[in-house]
């Protein structure tokens, strides 16, 4: 039986922590402890007989876990629909084996040229670039295009001027697949000493931080110049207490300012116990529901 709208509460499922990225931008730890396939799938299996019935596969970056395809066709077999978040640089190589299981992708890219996403998110950054575009070229070519995508950047100081230059590079230039949405994102800065900034626990320093103001201008921007590609937009505050995740130790988590809430550990509950845990949540519900709204 699926209980009131947990069949549309989408749970972010992060099966790794490791990453083989470092970005600037990110403040995602790197190690910790990870359950292996069976846990996953046992938890997999609570979750669903709990009523959920969409899961977000993310991390670190998913691909890196040997088994992603192992999860992702059990999740696909007890009866959830799978988004994939992933940075890119692993994804044609993988897509084969993920294809028959992923609903969406969620694929991110900052910068419209090399070196400049080199610069912006350090080490990697022309490789992920590179692997981005190969993708979506191999992608347009592909017969197992059966996920939609979901361009996602992050509106930071470091890249602000670029955006309009990435949209061109992406829904103009480059002539693989056109991802199917674009998604920005504020960076806002969790330590700012500004008394009207939102810490909304995604930042580093400062020197990445925009302004709200900032971040909707240039949305207008695009949405003008872009009039045919599906913008959408999430501020640094809409972001908070907008996300139920699974750490990869299987621990119920989610965002609340510049802290994250953890309230059980999925290893050792029942699925009626996750069902109550999540429903002792119900009043952030709202929140998390119109986040995933995109991909209904």
């Amino acid at each position: 039986m699926v209980y009131d709208n947990l069949n549309k509460l989408a749970v972010d499922i992060l099966v790794t922590w490791r990453c083989n990225l470092r970005c600037k931008k990110c403040c995602v730890p790197k190690t910790g402890k990870e359950a292996d396939l069976s846990q996953f799938k046992e938890t997999l299996d609570k979750l669903y007989n709990a009523g959920i019935r969409r899961i977000l596969l993310t991390g670190g970056d998913p691909l890196i876990r040997e088994d992603i395809a192992d999860i992702a066709r059990h999740a696909k077999e007890r009866g959830f629909d799978i988004y994939l978040s992933t940075n890119g640089l692993l994804l044609e190589e993988k897509w084969h084996g993920l294809a028959p299981y992923i609903s969406w992708i969620n694929l991110s890219l900052d910068c419209p040229t090399a070196e400049t996403n080199e610069t912006f998110i350090g080490a990697g950054g022309a490789l992920q670039f590179k692997n981005v575009l190969s993708f979506l070229d191999y992608y347009e070519r592909s017969d197992e295009k059966n996920a939609k995508v979901k361009l996602a950047t992050v509106i930071t100081q470091k890249n602000k001027e670029q955006i309009v230059q990435l949209g061109q590079l992406i829904y103009e230039e480059q002539k693989g697949y056109r991802p199917d949405i674009w998604r920005l994102y504020q960076f806002s800065d969790q330590f700012s000493d500004d008394p009207n900034a939102f810490h909304s626990g995604y930042g580093f320093g400062g020197e990445l931080d925009v302004s709200a103001y900032e971040a909707e201008e240039i949305i207008s921007i695009l949405k003008k110049r872009f009039p045919d590609v599906d913008v959408s937009y999430r501020t640094a505050e809409s972001r908070d207490e907008s996300f139920i995740f699974l750490t990869p130790d299987l621990v119920f988590t989610y965002p609340q300012g510049k802290d994250y809430i953890s309230f059980g550990d999925t290893k050792t509950m029942s699925s009626d116990e996750i069902r109550n845990a999540l429903y002792e949540q119900n009043r952030i519900w709202g929140k998390i529901i119109k986040n995933r709204e995109i991909y209904c």
